[in-house]
């Protein structure tokens, strides 16, 4: 019997939020033209940004609960307001 290593992978939907940029590849483009001042700008949304915002890991957790997470399609599309203090 071979003893290969078996990943798991897990695949979920794209989070969309409504009038933020979320393209690892357009934030990239960003980093690297300095418009913002890294990947922790707190104006982006990665989680180091929202970390500088003063967003707690409680805080993204409840988020994430709260907007029911799915692990197929791209059409929900999240208010802003949503991510709110």
């Amino acid at each position: 019997m071979l003893r290969l290593y078996k990943p798991v992978v897990w695949e979920y939907s794209r989070l969309n939020i409504q009038g933020n940029l979320l393209s690892k590849r357009k934030i990239a483009r960003l980093v690297s033209d300095k418009v913002v001042e890294g990947w922790d700008d707190p104006r982006l949304l990665t989680i180091a940004g929202l970390r500088n915002r003063g967003y707690t890991p409680t805080m993204l957790n409840s988020f994430i609960d709260r907007i029911n997470v799915a692990r197929a399609g791209n059409e929900n599309v999240i208010q802003s307001n949503v991510l709110q203090l």
